[in-house]
């Protein structure tokens, strides 16, 4: 992918479903939440997988477990 190897590359998504097959394809994975997602009355519950190489609130949260 635009001359980097697929371990190079990361996913990212909301939904690990979606991150199952970049991660079948040999890309790293990080799964951002969106608790409120439904709503504030329905929030979802959190819902760490440890096959993603990461795991984060929100963006800003992405930002510090990257070190940016």
């Amino acid at each position: 992918m635009f001359d980097h190897q697929p371990d190079q590359v990361a996913m990212v998504a909301t939904y690990h479903d979606d991150l199952t097959p970049a991660r079948l394809c040999g890309l790293r994975t990080a799964c951002i939440e969106r608790a409120y997602e439904l709503g504030k009355a329905r929030p979802k519950a959190r819902s760490n997988q440890p096959d993603n190489d990461q795991h984060a609130t929100d963006l800003n949260d992405m930002a510090q477990v990257l070190g940016c």
